[in-house]
């Protein structure tokens, strides 16, 4: 595992949001959100462990998994069962793709069942930011991105407001949707915990 290097917030989150846009398939898309939660989990490590390089850039400590727990042990997601989560259906979106090859492009009921478990809000105002407006450039990036109309609404004060609507299995972006919306909502949540 090489070093953990920091990177501009404002630089990284463009990157991830043009990533997002550009990928209309969820095996892609689970391998990009994959790793950007990573990176998060790795700011993590580096504001609430004394000696973050054991475990980042450690062989036997460095791995995803290995990483979460350890967050989880110190109890940082204590507060935020939501991104816990969340965190559990992205491994196991990613995990299913990154280990089966042969799989077709048919989202499958097992991965379908797992995204819905996921914490969205429901016609509600969810500010990402605890009580902070969400920045303009991810509205906009969720407005652009191939999700169904409904699901993304600027909503009053650029509150960004989420309608989650029913899954349709013959709607590859009815089911990409949510997770694209719960994987940007875990994302920038991640910024902010602490124990």
């Amino acid at each position: 595992m090489k070093k953990h290097i920091r990177i501009e917030e404002s630089y990284l989150r463009s990157k991830m949001l043009k990533e997002f846009k550009s990928i209309d398939n969820l095996r892609f898309l689970s391998l990009i959100v994959h790793q950007y939660v990573e990176y998060f989990l790795n700011e993590l490590i580096v504001k609430n462990v004394k000696n973050p390089e054991l475990i980042i850039d450690d062989r036997e400590l460095g791995t995803f998994f290995k990483k979460f727990t350890i967050l989880k042990a110190i109890g940082l997601f204590d507060r935020r069962p939501d991104v816990l989560r969340n965190i559990e259906v992205i491994m196991k979106v990613r995990n299913y793709y990154a280990h089966n090859m042969m799989t077709d492009n048919k989202i499958p009921r097992l991965i379908i069942d797992k995204i819905l478990t996921m914490a969205l809000p429901k016609k509600v105002h969810e500010t990402i930011r605890n009580g902070k407006q969400v920045p303009d450039d991810i509205i906009n990036a969720l407005k652009k991105m191939k999700v169904p109309e409904g699901y993304v609404d600027e909503g009053e004060g650029k509150y960004l407001t989420l309608f989650i609507g029913p899954i349709d299995e013959t709607n590859e972006y009815s089911i990409i949707a949510p997770f694209i919306v719960g994987s940007i909502l875990t994302i920038e949540s991640l910024k902010y915990l602490s124990v």
